[in-house]
């Protein structure tokens, strides 16, 4: 994949129309699907042209395709930050005194998308916003899930209780699955065994028949959190 395939994948998961992006970051009409047409690379002053003016763009994956799409993703952050609540900061924090600390749950204010669209995030800290004491969940970790992909079964706004896997081959086909590609891109999907390349592909499906089926490769499978289950205010 070259850089304009992964800036055209930017482009997309951003939302974004092809010409406005072009005429805000000083681009000539067309450039991109020309590039994409003839297969071409990106000249160097275009690459500084772009990455000038996308502060969020990681400088790195764009070039090289070496690490995430973005820069400071929030749920990068979240993998590797573990609470440790003395007794006395979780009575602050919960109102009451629970047996131990390792027994709440934290919620973070981060999502996994129910879909194919694209989080914003204000709490660049990616800490709990709060604790959460529900035994049958206990050893989870709380998101919030947005969108309609996996309505009815998981409505959108619906508060997820998932554990990440240490590793993918322990995959239970069949399951919901809070998803983190390589390339920065998040969902909520099943994921099911593929039907002719089961070694190396993952199909991932929707709840709602609207969504289509999606190969994805395991290769570019970041980390996968089995979703145990989840709660929601609508009827």
């Amino acid at each position: 994949m070259k850089a304009i395939d992964r800036l055209k994948q930017y482009i997309d998961y951003k939302g974004l129309r092809q010409t406005p992006f072009e005429a805000s970051v000083g681009l000539s009409n067309g450039y991109i699907g020309k590039q994409l047409k003839r297969e071409a690379g990106v000249g160097e002053e275009i690459l500084v042209k772009i990455i000038d003016n996308c502060p969020d763009l990681n400088a790195e994956w764009l070039i090289t395709g070496k690490g995430s799409m973005l820069k400071d993703d929030p749920l990068n952050q979240l993998e590797i930050y573990t609470p440790n609540l003395s007794h006395e900061e979780v009575q602050k924090l919960t109102n009451y005194r629970p047996p131990l600390s390792r027994d709440l749950i934290p919620y973070y204010g981060v999502d996994f998308t129910a879909g194919n669209a694209v989080a914003t995030f204000d709490d660049q800290t990616v800490k709990p916003e709060y604790y959460m004491d529900i035994p049958d969940f206990r050893g989870c970790v709380a998101f919030r899930a947005y969108s309609d992909s996996m309505e009815p079964a998981i409505r959108s706004g619906s508060i997820l209780f998932g554990t990440k896997l240490r590793d993918i081959s322990s995959i239970e086909y069949g399951q919901v699955y809070g998803v983190i590609l390589k390339d920065g891109r998040r969902m909520l999907k099943y994921i099911r065994k593929h039907p002719s390349k089961p070694d190396d592909y993952f199909v991932f499906s929707s709840e709602n028949s609207a969504y289509d089926d999606m190969e994805i490769h395991k290769e570019q499978v970041k980390s996968l959190w089995l979703i145990h289950g989840h709660l929601s205010k609508r009827i």
